[in-house]
């Protein structure tokens, strides 16, 4: 079951990088994502997803783990 939460999160987040990229003139779907820290592994795939964008594989520890679990979860990787 999907946490409404962590849904919410996500949009929230995939809808900041979209209008800073665009209003600076570049489409995030040519990029990759790259998450880092605290609770960014466990939105990169998510947010990756939404902005139809690359996400770099270069997480370890705890972030590693909640990326896994991300990525188990039906979540893309693409590694560069």
């Amino acid at each position: 079951m999907a946490n409404p939460f962590l849904e919410l999160a996500d949009d929230r987040m995939a809808d900041a990088i979209a209008r800073v990229s665009t209003r600076r003139g570049y489409d995030p779907a040519d990029h990759a994502l790259v998450a880092f820290g605290g609770a960014g592994p466990q939105h990169a795939c998510a947010i990756a997803e939404r902005l139809d964008a690359s996400l770099l594989d270069g997480f370890d520890d705890v972030g590693q783990v909640l990326l896994r679990q991300r990525l188990a979860a039906g979540g893309r990787l693409t590694r560069r």
